[in-house]
């Protein structure tokens, strides 16, 4: 099986990963909710965060040390779904009249207080959905077909796009199939999801990866899920099993699990450059156990609520860290953080304590 967890998690068992192992990461809160998966702190240490203050949502960039200030020039009602490590951000912003149910929406590109409509690609809405390092945004418009496609969930009819060099490129699947773009890397791979309303209403799914103009592996996605792309073109995500599902790396489509226990659930959330995977899992055997946010590394899942130094937080004791959203290059992720009763805490990052 291919090694995922190198660089920071190599590290981190060199420190030594015994039974309890403590004082690995501190724990820091963070101002904002979290806004979806393409949520995460890039190269600078800034992520986008919707905060209510004053009588007012607004869209700040945050840094890991909790600081923030608003991001010029983006307006309040806007949706942003990604950043890149240049403060780039991208997602969508109202159009026209928003009076009613159907309001339109732009995908969007903002750079330096410019925020750059990038129309609807001849449909009639669009959203940016990911921004990679060279500007390059994945998404979804929305267009109707004839005769009109059958997504699943009632949803719109959606089409996948890649925004590249000024030129809108449309990512097309299997005939019949609604599309969109969720994510993509600095080499230009795409990570897209098709799906439609089958026979009897049964959902079929299709996911593949593209690259370079073409498509670089498409599998069936009853069974399985794509949640990112790494800078290799691996995808993680998880795979079915007959009961529950567990967290996968997929090379070249094929899944090949990073959780070979029997907990019952697993996901891989992310996966960074150096192939450091975070996630979930529900620890503990089949319809048992809480969710923990983990990390994956060498076939085993390790729990990092084991690996925080908690000594900064009186809390520690009632605190739960659920959910392993995101891991930069520098190793900082980004966690869901919980009571001992289960009611949402809220954002923290965990800071590797070896300097990064």
């Amino acid at each position: 099986m291919r090694a995922l967890a190198i660089g920071i998690a190599v590290a981190l068992c060199l420190a030594g990963c015994g039974k309890h192992p403590t004082g690995r990461y501190t724990a820091v809160p963070i101002p904002g909710a979290w806004s979806g998966f393409g949520d995460h702190f890039n190269a600078k240490g800034v992520r986008f965060a919707q905060i209510s203050e004053g009588g007012r949502t607004r869209w700040y960039f945050v840094h890991l040390d909790g600081s923030r200030e608003p991001i010029a020039n983006l307006p309040d009602s806007a949706i942003v779904a990604d950043i890149n490590d240049h403060n780039m951000l991208t997602g969508s912003v109202p159009v026209g009249d928003c009076s009613g149910d159907n309001c339109a929406r732009h995908a969007f590109i903002w750079k330096n207080g410019t925020l750059q409509d990038l129309g609807t690609f001849g449909g009639t809405s669009s959203s940016g959905h990911a921004i990679n390092n060279q500007g390059d945004v994945a998404g979804s418009f929305e267009r109707a077909s004839n005769p009109p496609l059958r997504c699943t969930s009632g949803d719109p009819e959606h089409h996948a796009f890649l925004y590249s060099g000024g030129k809108f490129i449309e990512l097309t699947g299997p005939a019949g199939y609604c599309g969109l773009a969720s994510n993509l890397n600095d080499a230009g791979d795409v990570m897209v999801h098709f799906d439609r309303e089958g026979p009897g209403g049964k959902w079929q799914v299709v996911r593949e990866v593209y690259g370079q103009g073409n498509v670089k592996f498409r599998v069936d996605g009853k069974d399985i899920f794509f949640d990112h792309i790494g800078a290799s073109g691996d995808a993680v995500g998880f795979s079915n099993k007959p009961d529950g599902y567990a967290a996968a790396l997929f090379h070249d489509g094929k899944p090949e699990l990073l959780d070979q226990t029997d907990n019952w659930r697993s996901e891989a959330n992310w996966t960074n450059d150096a192939g450091v995977a975070v996630g979930s899992a529900n620890i503990g055997p089949a319809h048992e156990g809480t969710a923990h946010a983990v990390l994956f590394q060498d076939n085993k899942v390790i729990d990092l609520n084991t690996l925080i130094d908690w000594s900064a937080d009186d809390r520690a004791k009632h605190l739960l860290v659920t959910n392993a959203h995101s891991v930069s290059n520098q190793g900082d992720i980004l966690c869901r953080v919980v009571d001992s009763s289960g009611n949402k805490v809220g954002l923290y990052v965990l800071r590797p304590e070896n300097g990064n």
